[in-house]
C-alpha cells in the first residue's frame, strides 16, 4: 500500500554566507551501516552549533547510506536550514510524493552545487530541463558517496532514457566501477534500462526479471511500455491486477503516471473503455499531469478504434464517447473525435447513436450529409427535412431532400428545395430520373429545360429516356386477371424497368 508522504517544511530565509547544508564531502567513505555508529554517538552530544539540530550530522550520514526515511525521522522536528534541506532531500530520494523542485531551485540560487538536486527533482517530474541542468552538475554527481550516488542514478537514468538522453545516462553510469555495478541491484537495473533503449535482447530479459521484484516493478513496467516491448501474457494479467490496486490505493499527490501508462495500454488493447474512464474518479488521478496522461491516451485509443475496420471496436469507441462525462473536454481533438464517431455510427446504421453523438459534438456539414443519407434510406423524412432547413445552402442535403419530396408527392416542399439547388448536371439528372421512376412528374420545367441543354453523350442518353417516358400519354389502369403462368415474367419486366430508371444514391 502506498503511504502518504509528509510535506517538508518550507525553507527558512536562506543565509548564503552559511556553509552549504547538503555538503557530503566528509561522508564520502561511508559504505556500510556500521560506519554510522560514530555519528549516532555524536547526535546525542551537547554543544552543537547555534541553530543546528543535534541530529543533523547523523541524518546526513543516513542519506549517504541511502537511508532517506531514517534521515527524515532524525530531523523531523528541525526547522533550521540544514534540517529543512535534509527533509526535502529525503522526500526526493524516497520518491513517494511530488519532488520539491521549487525548494531546490531556491537553494541552488544560493549554493550552485544544489543544482544537482534541482536537476534530479525536475527529472523525477519528467521535466526535460533537468537533463540540461544535470549535464552541468556531472562532476558534483561523481563526488557523491557511493550509496547516495547509487540512489541518485536510479532516479536520473530511467528519466533520461525516457527523454532519449542516453549519452548522459551512460556518463552517470560510468562513474561506477564494474564491481560496484555487480554489487548493486539498482545499478544493474539502471544498466539494463540503458541497454533496453539500445534494443539489447539481453537487457530486455533482465528487465523482465525485475518485473517480479516489487522494488523495481513500476520502473521496469515503465521501461517496457516506453520502448513498446511485449510482456509475457501470463505475467501481464497478474501485473494488471497489482498495478490497478496500487493506483486505487495511492494518495492524491502520488505520481502514478508510469503505472497508468501500463494500465491504459492493457485496457486499450481490448478496447475496455468503461474501466479506463472509471480511473478518472480515483484520488491519485486528480493531478493535472495524471489527467493529461489519461486524456491523451484515451483520445489516442478512440482515434485508433474509430479508424478500425472492426465494427466491434467502432461500437466500443462510440459508446465511450456517448458515456463521456467531460473527461475529453480538454482534448484538442475532441471535436474531430465526435465528428468521426458520428459518421461511423451513421455508416453502421445506428441513426439514433449518430443523433446522440451529433448533439454532443455539434458536428459540421460532413456529419449532416451522412445523417441525411441514412435518414433517406430509412424513410425518416422529417429528420431529413430538418437537416435541409439547418443547412439550406448545402447542395447534397437539399438534393436528397428534394428526392424525398418527389417520393412523397410534396410539391410545395419540392419547390422550396428546387429554389436552393444549382442547375449542375448531377442535380438535374438526379431529379428528373427520380421524377420518371415514380411517374409523379413533379419536377419543375426549369430543370427539364436545363436537362435538354446537357451535351455529354451519356447525359443526353439519360435525358432522352426520361423525356420519352414523360411524353407517353397517361393511361387509366384497369385491373385485369392474369394467368398464373404469366406472373413471373411480368414481375421480371417490372424489376428491369425500375432498375433502368434508378440512379445511384446521391
Amino acid at each position: 500500500m502506498v503511504k502518504s508522504v509528509a510535506v517538508p517544511p518550507a525553507a527558512t530565509t536562506l543565509d548564503c554566507s552559511k556553509p552549504y547544508p547538503l555538503d557530503f564531502t566528509e561522508y564520502a567513505e561511508l559504505k556500510q551501516y556500521s560506519d554510522i555508529y560514530a555519528y549516532r554517538e555524536e547526535s546525542g552530544n551537547e554543544g552543537q552549533a547555534p541553530g543546528t539540530h543535534a541530529g543533523a550530522s547523523l541524518a546526513k550520514a543516513y542519506l549517504a547510506l541511502d537511508l532517506a526515511a531514517e534521515a527524515a525521522m532524525t530531523v523531523k522536528t528541525g526547522r533550521d536550514p540544514q534540517s529543512v534541506a535534509v527533509q526535502n532531500l529525503a522526500v526526493l530520494l524516497k520518491g513517494q510524493g511530488p519532488a520539491p523542485a521549487a525548494y531546490f531551485a531556491e537553494l541552488a540560487a544560493c549554493y550552485p552545487q544544489a543544482g544537482l538536486w534541482h536537476a534530479l527533482a525536475l527529472l523525477s517530474g519528467e521535466d526535460a530541463a533537468g537533463a540540461a541542468l544535470l549535464t552541468e552538475q556531472a562532476e558534483d554527481f561523481a563526488e557523491l558517496p557511493l550509496q547516495l550516488r547509487d540512489r541518485a542514478a536510479i532516479i536520473a537514468i530511467p528519466a533520461l532514457d525516457a527523454m532519449n538522453e542516453r549519452k548522459l545516462a551512460k556518463l552517470l553510469l560510468d562513474t561506477f566501477s564494474e564491481e560496484e555495478i555487480s554489487n548493486s541491484s539498482q545499478l544493474q537495473f539502471s544498466e539494463a534500462v540503458i541497454g533496453l533503449g539500445e534494443s539489447s535482447p539481453e537487457a530486455e530479459q533482465r528487465i523482465e526479471g525485475f518485473l517480479i521484484q516489487a522494488h523495481f516493478q513500476e520502473a521496469a513496467l515503465a521501461s517496457l511500455v516506453r520502448h513498446k516491448r511485449p510482456i509475457n501474457s501470463a505475467v501481464r494479467e497478474i501485473l494488471l491486477d497489482e498495478v490497478v490496486t496500487r493506483i486505487e490505493l495511492a494518495q492524491k499527490d502520488t505520481d502514478v503516471r508510469a503505472d497508468l501508462r501500463f494500465v491504459l495500454d492493457e485496457l486499450s488493447r481490448n478496447s475496455m473503455y468503461e474501466p479506463m474512464m472509471r480511473l478518472a474518479d480515483l484520488p491519485s488521478l486528480q493531478s493535472e499531469a495524471a489527467r493529461e496522461e489519461l486524456t491523451r491516451h484515451l483520445a489516442g485509443s478512440l482515434q485508433r478504434d474509430l479508424a478500425s475496420e472492426d465494427p466491434l471496436r467502432n461500437i466500443a469507441a462510440i459508446e465511450a464517447l456517448i458515456k463521456d462525462k467531460g473527461l475529453l473536454d480538454g482534448a484538442p481533438d475532441r471535436a474531430a473525435l465526435y465528428e468521426t464517431a458520428t459518421v461511423v455510427a451513421v455508416r453502421l446504421g445506428f441513426g439514433s447513436l449518430g443523433d446522440t453523438l451529433a448533439s454532443k459534438a455539434k458536428g459540421g456539414e460532413e456529419v449532416a450529409i451522412e445523417r441525411a443519407v441514412l435518414a433517406y434510406r430509412q424513410k425518416n423524412y422529417e429528420e431529413l427535412y430538418g437537416l435541409a432547413e439547418t443547412y439550406p445552402a448545402n447542395q447534397r442535403i437539399n438534393r436528397i431532400a428534394a428526392l424525398a419530396a418527389i417520393d412523397t408527392r410534396e410539391r410545395q416542399r419540392l419547390t422550396m428545395f428546387e429554389s436552393r439547388l444549382s442547375l449542375d448536371p448531377e442535380t438535374i439528372l438526379a431529379l428528373i430520373e427520380q421524377d420518371a421512376s415514380t411517374s409523379h412528374w413533379l419536377v419543375s420545367e426549369r430543370f427539364y429545360q436545363a436537362a435538354l441543354k446537357l451535351d455529354g453523350d451519356d447525359q443526353q442518353w439519360r435525358v432522352d429516356r426520361v423525356m420519352v417516358l414523360k411524353a407517353l400519354p397517361e393511361k387509366t389502369l384497369v385491373p385485369e386477371r392474369l394467368a398464373m403462368s404469366t406472373i413471373s415474367g411480368k414481375l421480371d419486366s417490372s424489376r428491369a424497368s425500375l432498375a433502368q430508371f434508378s440512379g445511384e444514391m446521391p
